[in-house]
């Protein structure tokens, strides 16, 4: 049986997972590979490659350029951190919250993210392309000049997002909030806004 999330949140907890914490964030920061030493990690075998850093919490660090493709962060948190051009393409990030986080050009390629929250993270330029980011919150999110095109942002929340210049083309944002958000001078074609909420929506 998988580990629950309560569960991968506590593992980090013990002196085991500080230790292996702390060389997650040296390996980073060297641009080594941060995964071999996750093998001790308990439930780490659920994760191919051992690329588990399901409910890890490095809130209020910087890791500029950081490597998390492939990886599997759900329930993860990275509220407040200095991230930008960095890598999550191919991963998973289901209920991680990225709270306040800069982002800025960072790279969502094909990213699985159900749930998460990047509410008041800059994520200027950012690309987030083929993603499936359902029931997602980006409320006062900056997105501007981002490019979310082909992504799947169905009963999300862009409450009073910045999304000027932004490239919507052929994203899914069928029964989302868009209440106040600005998308002046967003490309807009193909993007489907059926039973979106747009009370104060600037631009469409």
């Amino acid at each position: 049986m998988q580990l629950t999330p309560k569960e991968l949140r506590e593992r980090w907890l013990t002196a085991q997972g500080e230790k292996l914490k702390k060389e997650v964030v040296c390996s980073i920061l060297a641009d080594r590979s941060w995964v071999e030493p996750l093998a001790q990690l308990p439930g780490a075998e659920e994760v191919e490659n051992n690329a588990d850093l399901r409910g890890i919490k490095i809130s209020r660090i910087s890791l500029p350029a950081a490597d998390f493709s492939y990886a599997v962060l759900d329930y993860a948190c990275f509220d407040e951190c200095d991230l930008p051009t960095s890598d999550f393409q191919f991963g998973s990030i289901r209920e991680v919250s990225f709270v306040k986080s800069n982002l800025t050009l960072a790279h969502f390629w094909r990213v699985r993210g159900i749930g998460a929250s990047f509410d008041e993270a800059d994520l200027y330029r950012a690309r987030i392309i083929e993603s499936d980011l359902r029931s997602t919150s980006f409320c006062f999110t900056h997105l501007r000049r981002a490019k979310l095109a082909h992504s799947n942002f169905e009963r999300s929340v862009f409450e009073e997002a910045d999304l000027r210049q932004a490239d919507l083309y052929d994203c899914n944002f069928r029964h989302t909030n868009l209440s106040k958000a600005d998308l002046q001078g967003a490309e807009l074609d193909q993007a489907d806004f059926t039973d979106a909420l747009l009370d104060g929506t600037i631009g469409l």
